[in-house]
């Protein structure tokens, strides 16, 4: 997986521009378009970059026993990886980054914000929103109740057909 999927990495970043890096959603499809049958490996790689293992060892050119260690159980530690399969993901981004090392600079990758950080949550339009008082719930459910009345009303006075 190291040396496919770092090739792979290579050639989208040859492809298209180091900028690629800093676009998740882009990223990701593009290595599952250009590695298909790697689907496991694909998301364990982009696991390993949302840690922002991706970032640090491309700062500091892929080298090193002890930062490859470092980077693998925090995979593990905090996402729950395997330790193999954490091991491989961080492998490939080393080879990555050793192998972009020497050529062109690429601009740094910047890991997801992490999850306990507040996303706002914006109502869906008609539905209450949660600063509606309970009068004002109680208003419009009983606009809504007397509708519903008149309608079945005016259904219930029409005269038949037979």
């Amino acid at each position: 997986m190291s040396n496919d999927l770092a090739a792979v990495l290579d050639g989208i970043v040859r492809r298209h521009g180091n900028g690629i890096l800093s676009d998740r959603a882009r990223l990701f499809a593009l290595l599952r378009d250009y590695a298909p049958g790697d689907l496991r490996a694909v998301r364990l790689l982009m696991t390993a970059y949302d840690s922002g293992a991706a970032g640090r060892l491309q700062a500091q050119g892929g080298a090193g026993p002890t930062p490859l260690q470092d980077e693998t159980d925090r995979m593990v530690a905090g996402y729950g990886a395997s330790p193999d399969l954490a091991r491989a993901a961080i492998l490939t981004w080393a080879a990555f980054a050793a192998s972009t090392a020497g050529g062109a600079s690429t601009q740094p990758i910047r890991p997801l914000p992490l999850p306990g950080e507040p996303v706002p949550v914006r109502p869906l339009p008609g539905s209450a929103s949660p600063a509606l008082s309970w009068k004002a719930a109680l208003a419009r459910w009983s606009l809504v109740i007397t509708g519903l009345a008149l309608r079945l009303a005016r259904r219930l006075r029409r005269p038949r057909a037979s």
